[in-house]
């Protein structure tokens, strides 16, 4: 499991309106810029431009709620460039409301910036799922992985791009293997199906259907097999990465594509502390 620390301090917002400024890469991502730094010193990247696919964020998921401030701070200290950024508001926080507002007028154009609203809170779980249905809706090679954070989330400013091309090397064999197991899953029902449902197709959800949580790409031949014999399975890939390793990993996780498609979803009843 790649692990890597979270530090270092925060970075100065540009302020006296709710919004943030970013640039655009003609190579196509979104650097967030801090303030008065055009070059040198540590977020170089945001005003120079190294956005070839492994030191990039190919999909960021970033669930919001009373947070702006941090929020803020957080993509001021990001120093890779994203290329599909997705943020999901919980509540009627009103600046942050206007703040995703001007987001969206500047550089909603971009087709690199997503936001969704949900005044009624559907939860940390069910924010990030909004993210991870999109990133399973485009093609393999553009997503390979999620990076979900936390707004509060900091990052020193050096960090983010050794991870990345980490995590693009790490899984760079998941397509083959999430290939094979699509076409055993096509072939279900199998010997390995439960007796009782071997005359019956299992309903598994899809990007455009949520209204099931199912492995989408879990046959049953792992999905009924032994603890161990589930192991020596995906021995050979990689499910997630963490910012942090204690006995969870929550506040900063790339999730893979693979994991996604044979885990499935986060659980939407499950409201954590």
């Amino acid at each position: 499991m790649l692990m890597f620390l979270v530090a270092g301090g925060w970075s100065p917002y540009l302020a006296t309106i709710p919004r943030m400024v970013w640039w655009w890469s003609d190579q196509g991502g979104l650097y967030p810029l801090r303030r008065g730094k055009a070059s040198g010193g540590s977020n170089d990247t945001a005003a120079g431009g190294n956005n070839n696919g492994t030191v990039a964020i190919p999909l960021m998921v970033v669930p919001l709620m009373l947070d702006l401030m941090e929020f803020r701070r957080m993509m001021c200290n990001i120093s890779v460039p994203i290329r599909l950024l997705v943020l999901v508001q919980n509540g009627r926080e009103a600046m942050l409301s206007l703040c995703l507002q001007e987001l969206e007028r500047v550089y909603g154009w971009s087709g690199r910036l997503v936001v969704s609203r949900h005044p009624e809170n559907i939860g940390y779980s069910a924010a990030v799922n909004i993210g991870l249905r999109l990133a399973l809706s485009l093609p393999r090679e553009e997503v390979p992985f999620v990076f979900v954070a936390n707004s509060d989330v900091m990052f020193s400013p050096d960090l983010l791009p050794n991870p990345l091309r980490d995590v693009h090397e790490m899984t760079r064999h998941d397509a083959a293997r999430m290939d094979e197991l699509a076409a055993e899953v096509a072939n279900e029902p199998s010997e390995y199906s439960p007796v009782l449902r071997r005359g019956l197709r299992v309903l598994r959800s899809t990007v455009n259907d949520d209204r099931l949580s199912t492995s989408a790409l879990l046959p049953d031949r792992v999905r009924y097999a032994s603890v161990k014999e589930r192991e020596k399975a995906f021995s050979k890939h990689y499910g997630h990465f963490c910012a942090y390793y204690k006995s969870s990993c929550f506040t900063s996780v790339m999730l893979t594509r693979l994991a996604i498609s044979t885990v499935e979803y986060f659980d939407e009843n499950f409201y954590p502390d």
